[in-house]
Parts: C-alpha cells; sequence; structure tokens
C-alpha cells in the first residue's frame, strides 16, 4: 500500500514538475531548491513577465511556484529524482501520517486554486496551467479513498524493491562525499 502509494505520490510529483516548469522559475539557477531569498527573486521574475500574461497570470505563477517549493521540501526522494541532492539526508515518508497531511495539503490547494483565481481572466497560457493543476490534484486525490487496498509488500513491489532500486538507479554517486550521503540516509520514516 505504501510503495504503491509512494509510486503514485513520485508520479504527480513527476506531473506538477512539467506543469510547473510550464509556468515559471522552478529552481534557482544553480539548480538548487529556492531559498526566501530566491523566492523572492522568483517573485521579481513573474512580475517582470514577457507581455501577454496577465495580472492573474502573474498570481497563478506566483501560487503554482509556491506549491512546487513546498513540494520540493516534503519529497527529498523527487529532489532526486531531478538531480538535486540536498535532501538533507532524508526519504520521502511513507506513512499514514504523511499520505494523510499531503492528501490535506492537496485538497487545500485545489481548493485554494479554484476559488482565489479568476480562470476567465488567464491567458491562453494561464488556462492551461489552470487545468492541468487542477486535473493532477482531482486525478491524485481520486485515488486517496484506495489508500490502503493494496498489499505493503509483494515479491516485485515494496520498501524491501524499492529502496535499493531508487538508490542503484537514481541516487547519483559523483564522489566519495556522494557515497557518505547516500550511507547516511535516515531510513527510519516518521512513524
Amino acid at each position: 500500500a505504501r510503495s504503491a502509494r509512494l509510486a503514485r505520490t513520485l508520479a504527480g510529483g513527476a506531473a506538477l514538475a512539467v506543469l510547473l516548469s510550464l509556468s515559471g522559475p522552478a529552481l534557482a539557477h544553480d539548480g538548487h531548491a529556492p531559498t526566501p531569498s530566491a523566492a523572492s527573486a522568483a517573485a521579481t521574475q513573474v512580475a517582470q513577465a514577457p507581455a501577454g500574461q496577465t495580472a492573474e497570470d502573474k498570481r497563478l505563477n506566483a501560487f503554482l511556484d509556491e506549491v512546487w517549493a513546498r513540494t520540493l521540501e516534503r519529497s527529498p526522494d523527487l529532489k532526486v529524482q531531478l538531480g538535486l541532492k540536498e535532501t538533507g539526508g532524508r526519504w520521502t515518508p511513507v506513512s499514514d501520517t504523511f499520505g494523510e497531511e499531503g492528501e490535506a495539503i492537496l485538497r487545500a490547494d485545489l481548493e485554494r486554486l479554484k476559488s482565489g483565481f479568476d480562470r476567465n481572466a488567464l491567458s491562453d497560457q494561464g488556462r492551461i496551467s489552470y487545468d492541468l493543476f487542477a486535473y493532477v490534484a482531482e486525478d491524485q486525490l481520486s485515488w486517496a479513498p484506495l489508500r490502503y487496498d493494496t498489499y505493503a509488500f509483494t515479491r516485485l513491489d515494496g520498501a524491501h524493491v524499492n529502496m535499493p532500486s531508487f538508490l542503484i538507479s537514481t541516487f547519483p554517486v559523483a564522489d566519495a562525499a556522494d557515497a557518505r550521503l547516500g550511507s547516511r540516509v535516515d531510513v527510519r520514516g516518521d512513524d
């Protein structure tokens, strides 16, 4: 159940990555997740957006950047998949508590999108970003009732397969420092 939920979360994160990369600056120029100062620089970039963007587009892009920064902070595994190494030695938790928190955050973000933005005031690109975010969020939330309708471990799926596979195929080891970082990853989770 947890590994299937993690796979859906990572797939949704990848879809959000594509969406948010279309909408505005997601990473600082050095490839790291935005810091508060980088976030304010990103807000300045949004304020100086290309012609054709409406004020509502600028607000939507700022919202999507905020969601993206939070998504990266909550998902060290996604950071690694994107080539970012600053995970703090953490895995993305697979606990029920983390899944329920993520669902609540996503519901709140979807509600904020639908109630806080005038879709008709967006440019064509803004409407695409709005619609994609809503579609991905609604799709992820549709799986929530099925959270426990799978096996935690099978011969082909589960932490016993996914963790080593992730470290072998995704976690970049370019030098001894990377190897030390990978060896200190906290596998305990949050529960």
